[in-house]
């Protein structure tokens, strides 16, 4: 069972460290125009979920999304794995 914990741990770390770098990334991956009226400008990527969406990206960029969307689900997975471990 330690050998179980410690590789979640590891998973668990690989996964914050990736989604926030493709969560940082996103703002630049964006379509410019979809955020001309928008205060903050690329920035509203954040708002709403539309991080999440894939007609807020360029085209060639779709890849991110797609990259969040499984970071986030894996983390979601992750965690109570971890929780049921430890008890």
């Amino acid at each position: 069972m330690h050998y179980l914990e410690i590789a979640l741990l590891v998973i668990s770390f690989l996964l914050i460290v990736t989604g926030a770098t493709l969560f940082v990334l996103a703002r630049s991956y964006v379509k410019k125009e979809m955020f001309e009226n928008f205060y903050g400008g690329k920035n509203a990527i954040y708002g709403g979920f539309r991080i999440f969406k894939y007609e807020y990206y360029q085209s060639d960029k779709l890849w991110v999304c797609t990259s969040l969307r499984v970071v986030f689900i894996g983390l979601l997975m992750v965690f109570p794995l971890t929780y049921m471990l430890a008890k």
